[in-house]
């Protein structure tokens, strides 16, 4: 009896796996843990906050959570050195393509702490991002923090735009 071995994708919600003859890539979270903080958090995996040191060899994200600008080349499956993963259906809840699950996960009081606060301290010291890539990880973070946990960051969120048009204005 041949026994399948291959990847999961560890995205909330989606149900992509890789055997030997599948076609989608994956890809292992970075070995840079704040790196690795980073696509946590936008793919809606707070619970493995808790295992930071296994995080790359552990656990991967299939190619469908990056933009077409986030790969190398046309084939998809190498990654720009600071891609990161920017496409969740399901966490968006309108997709056909991925399964609908619910993680038992329930944050702790640092999910709720200012999100400008959590990115300074969580991505910004050793993730050597533009000024312009740090506003959009924070929008990000802003709309799924909100949808998540059902809170109200629109000052927040207006604030980011702000900044937004400022760096594009430059």
């Amino acid at each position: 009896m041949d026994r399948k071995t291959g990847h999961n994708c560890a995205a909330r919600g989606c149900k992509n796996r890789r055997y030997h003859t599948g076609k989608e890539s994956f890809f292992s979270l970075p070995k840079d843990i704040p790196r690795a903080r980073t696509w946590i958090i936008a793919s809606g995996r707070e619970d493995l906050l808790q295992d930071l040191e296994n995080l790359h060899s552990s656990y991967r994200l299939c190619g469908a959570h990056f933009e077409k600008n986030a790969f190398q080349n046309n084939l998809r499956n190498r990654l720009h050195k600071h891609a990161v993963p920017t496409i969740f259906p399901a966490m968006e809840g309108t997709s056909t393509a991925f399964d609908h699950t619910y993680s038992a996960f329930v944050p702790n009081q640092q999910y709720f702490q200012p999100w400008k606060e959590h990115l300074q301290h969580s991505i910004i010291p050793t993730v050597h991002l533009s000024q312009l890539q740090f506003v959009q990880v924070q929008l990000l973070y802003i709309k799924q923090m909100s949808r998540r946990f059902n809170l109200n960051l629109e000052q927040d969120r207006e604030e980011a735009l702000k900044l937004l048009d400022s760096i594009s204005s430059d």
